[in-house]
Formats: C-alpha cells, sequence, structure tokens
C-alpha cells in the first residue's frame, strides 16, 4: 500500500520512487504516526515541537525517523521546502494559531521561490471551518402535543432534527464561524498557491481519537481516575465527525505518494474528507466512554457561560456536523484501523490509550503476621501507586452502609397508599370496605430492585457466627462487591491482610462466589456459576486475581507481642491489638500459613496458575522490628516496578506551585495589610497625642493670658499711686546723686528718699 500506483488520477510517479518528505511539528501526535508510516520508504525532514505534559508518551521520538531535523528559522525551513517533493502542514491541533502562522509563512515561501521539480503541499485542516455551513434538513413529521405538550418547557434538551451529511463539494460555498475564520481564510491561501508544480490538496480532518488521546484526554482521564460524572457540552446532540490518527496518516500517507489529480473546472477537486463511517452525536462519543469506563452519568452542562467548564468545550459542544466518506471510500487498498468508527471500536480504543499512557489496574495482596506492619506498608504503596487501599473493618463498614441509602431510596420510590373507599349506607347496602385491587408488580422496576438489594444485604448482615464474627461467605461477597468497584477494576487495589484462610482463599477467588448484592456493578439478576459447572470451577475470578503478593513475615514472635504491647493506649482502643485478640490471630494465622500446599499462598498461587497466570510472589522476611521501614519499602517498589497510574503531572505540579505561590502572596498581603493597619494606627495615635498636646498648650496659653490680663487690670490703681507720689521724689533724688556724687550713691539715695517721704508724709497728715 505504500507503492505509488499509476493511474489516470495520480501524477505519474515511478514505482518504488523514494521521495523527500517534509513534515511539519514532526514528533506532534498525528505528525508521529506519519513518520512511521512514511520513513521506511521515504527521506524525512521536519521540525520538532516540545509536546506538553498532557501529550501521550512516543515509544519513540519522531527524530529518529528524520534525515534531518530542520531549525525553527525561515532559512532553514525555506531550504527544506524547496528541496522536498511534499509538503506536510498539520491546522487540527492544539496549538492551531501557531500552526497558521507557520502555513502562512510556507505558502510565502513557495510562492516567491523558483524550483523545477513537482510539489504537493497538503494542508490537514479542521471541520471547525464548516461549523456554519449550510444544512439540508429533512422533513420531519410534528409530535402529537397531547398531555406531555405542557412539559415540553421543561424537559432540558430537544432531539436534534435531522440533515444530510455535507460534501465536499460544498467546500466553496461554506462559511466560517467567526473564531475560525483565519482557518479559513488559510485554507484559501493554500488552495490559491496552486501552479504548474504546485499541488495544494485542504484535507478536512474529523476529531482525532486513539493512541493516547489529545482532544479528548480529559474524559479518558476523568473515567479512569473515578469521576462521579463526564461533562458534556451544551444539549449533546450535535454531530461530531471523527476520524482515528492511524486512518488519517493512512490517509495523509496515500495523498503524499499518489495524490489525487485537481480539476480546473471542480473548484472542489482539491478538498477531501478523512473522517469514518459513523456519525455519532456527543452524547454517543461521551456516552460510549463513560460506558466503557462505569462512568455513573453524563453531565450536561447546558448554559453557554458554564459549558466553558466542559475541557475543549469549543471542540465539541461547539460543533454540529455530519460529514459523508467522500472522496476517501476510493482510495485503493487503504489500510483502515477504525473504520466503523469510535463508539464501535471503545474496546479497542481504551487499549490503546492505557497502553500510550502505561495505564494498568495494578492489583497487591500484602499478607502477613498480625503487627508485622501490612497495613503500615500497604497505606506506603497505596499512596505511592495511587490505588485504592483496601482494609478489612472499613470494607465491612462501607458495604453494610449501603442499607441507609437503599432504604432512604425504597421510601423515596414507593408510592402513596391509596385511601380506602367506603361505600355509603345511602346507596341502600350496609357500609362496607370496597375490595383493593392488586397491582401488578414490575420486578425490573427500580423500586423492586432497590428493596432486593436492600433484603440481600440486610440477610449478610444478620449472618454471623457464634462469637459474633461475620461468615466467611459474607466476607468474601463483601470483598468481590468493593474489588468489582469501578474505581478498583481501572486502577486497581492494595488488599490488606485478607484472605486470612484457606476458606476465604478459595471463596473469594473462585468464580462461583459471584457478587449478587450489586446490581449496578455485577448486574442485579445474573445467574451465578454452578459449583461443578464445566471450565468454571477452581478457576480465579480476574477481578479478585493480584498481580503481586507481599507476605511479611519475622522469625520471633514474640517480638510482634511486644511491639504491640507497648503501643500508646489510644491506638489499642477499639482494636484487636490487645493480648487476648493478638493471640487469636496469630494462632489463626499460624494455622493457615503453613510453608506447604495447605497455606492461603499456596492456595493463591495455585488458583492463579489454574487461569494460566503465573503468580508473582515476594516473602520479605524482617530482620527486626527496628529495620529502617524505608529499606522495606524500597524492597517492595523494586518487587512491583513503576507506577501504572497517572502520575503527578506537570500541570498538576505547576497547579500545585501556583497555589503555593498564592497562598504566599495571600500571606504576605495579609502580613503587609496587617502591618500598614499597624503603622496606621500609631500614625493616628501620634496625631491624637501631638493633637491633645497642642490643645494643652493652647489652654495653658490662653489660661496665661487671662492671667496676664488680669494682672493687667489690677495693677492699675498701683501705678497711678507711684505715679503721683513716688517717681517725682525719686526723680529729685536721682538728680541730687548725680549733683552731690556721693561715695555710696545707693545708700545716699536711700537716705534722700527716707527724708523726703517723711516730710510728704508729714504734709499730707
Amino acid at each position: 500500500s505504500l507503492v505509488p500506483q499509476p493511474t489516470t488520477t495520480c501524477l505519474s510517479l515511478p514505482l518504488l520512487q523514494t521521495m523527500k518528505i517534509f513534515i511539519h511539528n514532526a514528533n506532534d501526535y498525528l505528525e508521529n504516526f506519519l513518520c512511521q508510516r512514511l520513513h521506511k520508504f521515504h527521506v524525512l525532514y521536519g521540525t520538532l515541537v516540545e509536546n506538553d505534559d498532557e501529550a501521550p508518551k512516543l515509544q519513540q521520538s519522531s527524530a529518529v525517523y528524520l534525515k534531518e531535523v530542520v531549525e525553527r528559522t525561515k532559512d532553514s525551513i525555506q531550504k527544506a521546502l524547496l528541496e522536498c517533493d511534499c509538503i506536510i502542514y498539520n491546522a487540527n491541533s492544539l496549538r492551531i494559531s501557531q500552526n497558521l502562522n507557520d502555513i502562512k509563512d510556507a505558502v510565502k515561501i513557495l510562492q516567491g521561490s523558483v524550483y523545477s521539480q513537482e510539489k504537493t503541499f497538503i494542508m490537514i485542516s479542521s471541520a471547525m471551518s464548516w461549523v456554519n455551513a449550510k444544512k439540508q434538513y429533512e422533513e420531519v413529521e410534528e409530535e402529537d402535543e397531547g398531555e406531555d405538550a405542557s412539559n415540553a418547557a421543561d424537559k432540558p434538551f430537544n432531539k436534534p432534527r435531522p440533515y444530510e451529511p455535507l460534501t465536499e463539494e460544498m467546500a466553496p460555498r461554506r462559511k466560517a464561524h467567526p473564531h475560525f475564520q483565519e482557518l479559513l481564510e488559510v485554507e484559501k491561501r493554500v488552495k490559491k498557491s496552486q501552479n504548474k508544480l504546485l499541488k495544494p490538496l485542504v484535507v478536512f480532518s474529523g476529531l482525532m481519537y486513539g493512541e493516547g488521546e489529545r482532544v479528548l484526554h480529559p474524559w479518558f482521564k476523568a473515567a479512569w481516575q473515578d469521576a462521579n460524572a463526564l461533562q458534556v457540552a451544551g444539549d449533546g446532540y450535535n454531530y461530531i465527525p471523527m476520524i482515528h490518527v492511524r486512518d488519517l496518516a493512512a490517509i495523509v500517507e496515500k495523498m503524499a505518494v499518489s495524490p489525487p489529480e485537481i480539476d480546473e473546472e471542480d473548484k472542489s477537486s482539491a478538498y477531501l474528507f478523512a473522517v469514518d463511517e459513523s456519525q455519532i452525536t456527543q452524547s454517543q462519543l461521551i456516552g460510549a466512554i463513560a460506558k466503557e469506563f462505569g462512568a455513573p452519568q453524563l453531565d450536561h452542562i447546558a448554559e453557554p457561560e458554564s459549558a466553558t467548564q466542559v475541557p475543549n468545550a469549543d471542540l465539541l459542544g461547539g460543533v454540529d456536523l455530519k460529514f459523508a466518506l467522500g472522496k476517501v471510500e476510493a482510495f485503493e487498498e487503504l489500510e483502515w484501523h477504525c473504520k466503523e468508527g469510535f463508539v464501535a471500536k471503545i474496546k479497542t480504543v481504551r487499549r490503546e490509550f492505557e497502553k500510550a499512557r502505561n495505564l494498568d489496574a495494578l492489583r497487591i495482596t500484602v499478607l502477613g503476621s498480625p503487627g508485622v506492619g501490612k497495613s503500615f506498608y500497604s497505606a506506603k504503596l497505596a499512596a505511592y501507586y495511587k490505588i485504592p487501599h483496601i482494609l478489612i473493618k472499613d470494607t465491612i463498614e462501607e458495604f453494610f452502609a449501603q442499607t441507609t441509602e437503599l432504604q432512604q431510596e425504597v421510601d423515596r420510590l414507593t408510592p402513596p397508599k391509596k385511601e380506602k373507599k367506603i361505600k355509603s349506607e345511602e346507596d341502600g347496602e350496609d357500609a362496607e370496605e370496597e375490595p383493593e385491587e392488586e397491582e401488578e408488580v414490575d420486578e425490573n422496576s427500580p423500586l423492586q430492585k432497590a428493596k432486593r438489594r436492600l433484603k440481600k444485604i440486610t440477610d449478610l448482615q444478620t449472618n454471623v457466627d457464634d462469637d459474633g464474627r461475620y461468615k466467611d461467605e459474607v466476607l468474601a461477597k463483601v470483598f468481590k462487591w468493593k474489588l468489582a468497584q469501578r474505581k478498583c477494576r481501572n486502577q486497581g487495589w492494595i488488599v490488606d491482610g485478607f484472605p486470612k484462610t484457606v476458606k476465604q482463599c478459595q471463596l473469594l477467588m473462585k468464580k462461583q462466589a459471584g457478587v449478587d448484592v450489586d446490581g449496578e456493578e455485577e448486574g442485579e439478576d445474573a445467574e451465578e456459576p454452578e459449583e461443578d459447572e464445566e471450565g468454571a470451577a477452581g478457576r480465579a475470578d480476574p477481578l479478585c486475581m493480584p498481580e503481586y503478593i507481599i507476605q511479611l513475615n519475622v522469625s520471633d514472635d514474640t517480638l510482634l507481642e511486644k511491639r504491640l504491647m507497648n503501643l500508646p493506649q489510644e491506638q489499642v482502643e477499639g482494636t484487636h491489638n490487645n493480648r487476648d485478640d493478638f493471640t487469636r490471630r496469630l494462632k489463626l494465622y499460624k494455622e493457615h500459613n503453613k510453608y506447604d500446599e495447605t497455606g492461603v499462598l499456596a492456595n493463591l498461587e495455585e488458583l492463579i496458575r489454574a487461569d494460566e497466570v503465573q503468580p508473582i510472589t515476594r516473602e520479605i522476611h524482617l530482620k527486626s522490628l527496628e529495620q529502617d521501614p524505608q529499606e522495606v519499602f524500597d524492597e517492595m517498589i523494586n518487587f512491583v516496578g513503576k507506577p501504572h497510574n497517572y502520575g503527578v503531572t506537570q500541570m498538576e505540579i505547576e497547579a500545585e506551585l501556583q497555589k503555593q505561590r498564592e497562598i504566599e502572596a495571600e500571606v504576605q498581603e495579609r502580613a503587609r495589610a496587617e502591618q500598614e493597619a499597624l503603622a496606621e494606627k500609631v500614625s493616628r495615635e501620634r496625631a491624637e497625642r501631638a493633637r491633645q498636646l497642642k490643645e494643652e498648650q493652647e489652654q495653658l496659653e490662653a489660661i496665661k493670658k487671662q492671667e496676664q490680663e488680669l494682672l493687667d487690670v489690677r495693677s492699675i490703681p498701683l501705678r497711678n499711686y507711684l505715679m503721683e507720689n513716688v517717681l517725682p521724689v525719686l526723680t529729685e533724688g536721682l538728680k541730687e546723686v548725680c549733683r552731690m556724687k556721693p561715695d555710696d550713691p545707693v545708700d545716699y539715695l536711700a537716705e534722700y528718699l527716707f527724708t523726703n517721704n517723711s516730710q510728704n508724709l508729714k504734709g499730707e497728715r
């Protein structure tokens, strides 16, 4: 199929001609598979791009398929484009904006350059440029609007009107959505670049799926990680064209090796659909994922503003397109991988997803004597591998807690009782009750199913031994119920310390001990295989079959007892870690864990071998109870291997770092606000103190002024007296001192004043 066949509809290429092909972003999702197909017979050149953390990990880098990795500079790309016979650019990717710019640059280079060999330019476009294409709707008879007409407004979603699939001939007349106007513009640029040596082709690809997923990865990841519901953008009745990434790679390879002729009179001859033959809606698409992984329901995000909560909502909720298969159907010897479509091949797609993402249900059973540290190491393993940690006590409590929910469901579904009608005596008859009409019971109704499940669980709850412990049959059914839940089915589990006995081992592992208590998980009315049914007896139940078995042992049992006796009181209360229970548990463990074919471990391994699977067992002998726990844990990790689950992605790491930065920024902002508030408080207090001090000073000044004014008022009579009686004598005395110039002027002045003042006083008298 890789050899070009000379036909009337293909360029004239010699058989087994080696072509030089340029692939833009050669290590991207689709381009990787193109390289895998084309490198066997052709010489490849290409640029590389840094993939994000959500991209599936490639088993082998596309760089190994390239003769030359082209640098992302204009000169390097121009040299590669002019040297190659075929040029492939993909606009149908998550980095569409950058790719469109690169396509425009490539077209400019080819239009402005001179070359002598024929070239084919293949642009892989998206269905998004068809979003506003005119549809021819089919005539639909109006439904009878009876009783349900009044409830029509209450129904959240209405079924879509059917329409004829769009064809490639409609490509020149279509209109793009305003958000994807640039995509349509680039398609036209590519189409107009046609000349005698350049043949441009535009491939309209459906939504790509398979091999680890890109656009659909959020839904696959959510389903794998036990999401309560998978989100649907809008009503979910919109059609989405689909194509498996391997099928798209095969179609593009055919076009590169044997490009179809372009008819000058047929404007649509350069356009081609690349879709599978299915025509499914968004609800069918997401519903297939939910059903395959066991997700309980779909969550319709109806409001336009809320639809942005759905990952890639514009690619799923913003498309309502049905594409006819078109020219692809006429391709000779095209190797289809999923021609039937996504829903029909969902199991294949799931296997590809798990393989590409290195996901696998990791099932581990940890056994060991009481007190040896099973729960401690099981919890560490569960955290390391990100899988559920199954504890006996927690599982029993969770199982029987269903009775409350089931009783509430029964009460909710039970219709109210009808009042009994009594015939009146006015009818001429004695009053009597009318006989009740027996209503037919639908055994498959939700009410009857809930009642049966409630009764089965209640019956198991009372199935106990004389010492009040649940019987082995009950424990086996409880664990089968737990291990059948979808999180355990998808991701795996770590069973901590169960089974404890050989009987529990056989009841748990053998298929005939089926689960009939949870219709949601196993099918409520499913018949269990008989004990002697051919091919069933003795074979292990795959849901309960551990992939790895770890048995912890210690040489001296007295060390275990000593450890338990030294536990703090709060860790002993309400547990089996007291002396009597420890002795009983240790005796039971030794009885059922002998190193021969009668022990629990031997029975587990034998049941697994019966299913033609070789068990992987590791016995870890603790040197002492003081042995470094990390040393023991590292031995377990080396035994089990790398995680087969989603680890912490780079996006999650960045989100966590961003969260930490936000918390730190919030703390810093709070501290800054507190400091500012404190500084403002201190400033206010200082201003208040300054104001009070100023007021006090102003008050003191006012008091002083008042006192001075009072003194001035009171000093007026004294001043007058001095002016009349003292100053004249004093003035004359001073004159006399100046005239006489005595040796002691002060004494002379004093004597003068005394003498003259006495004369004045006598005269006044």
